[in-house]
């Protein structure tokens, strides 16, 4: 078959147009500048936790782990675009290799067998990336100004999420070069601090990857 006309057909369209969105987002990256940690963490993963005040034990864990896990894909360790180039990239290979072999051993697609595959793509893509996320950490340039989540400890950063509550938030920060970062943080006790507020990175915790802050008042 045609390479072209293969990469086409119905059932491998959303992992080639996953391929060739994972190539724009890392053109976009590498020329804005590969080790530029502005947009680190920056996930918008605010409504799934947004009910966290009430969530109990159970939506404590889900937070928490989701949290994890982007970690674990290379979230605040590289631009949020790069890490999502290379999920986009994993998912669009897998998807397409398996869909190849079937092809192969087939000789026709059954149109069940899609989902199946978006889904085996799907799961090998989370430990791909995270691979690749750890490979690119470690070929990106590092500067006199690069700091480490602890240096960030003490410093005043903004509430970027609706909210931050005991179980999740985001806080943008500038560190002492001036350099934006986006971290995940959390408050020890108390009622959630709203969007826009200003507050004290008081901790990071490690185990976690997150930051425990308290409003500042004023």
């Amino acid at each position: 078959m045609n390479p072209f006309a293969f990469l086409l057909n119905w059932y491998n369209v959303p992992f080639t147009a996953a391929l060739g969105l994972s190539s724009i987002l890392a053109i976009i990256q590498l020329v804005g500048g590969f080790g530029d940690s502005d947009a680190d963490a920056d996930v918008d993963a605010d409504a799934d936790v947004d009910a966290d005040s009430d969530s109990g034990p159970t939506g404590h864990s889900a937070s928490a782990g989701g949290v994890q896990l982007l970690a674990a894909l290379g979230f605040g360790k590289l631009p949020f675009l790069l890490v999502l180039a290379a999920l986009l990239a994993s998912l669009g290979a897998i998807g397409l290799l398996v869909n190849s072999l079937l092809d192969a051993t087939l000789g026709v697609y059954p149109s069940l067998l899609f989902i199946g595959v978006l889904l085996v793509a799907l799961l090998l893509a989370i430990p791909l990336t995270r691979i690749i996320s750890a490979g690119l950490s470690r070929l990106a340039p590092q500067s006199s100004t690069a700091v480490t989540f602890e240096q960030l400890v003490g410093r005043a950063g903004i509430v970027v999420s609706p909210t931050v509550s005991a179980t999740y938030g985001q806080v943008s920060v500038r560190d002492i070069h001036g350099s934006l970062h986006t971290v995940f943080a959390v408050i020890e006790q108390g009622d959630p601090i709203p969007a826009q507020s200003e507050v004290a990175l008081l901790a990071y915790d490690t185990s976690q990857r997150r930051f425990v802050v308290r409003p500042l008042r004023r």
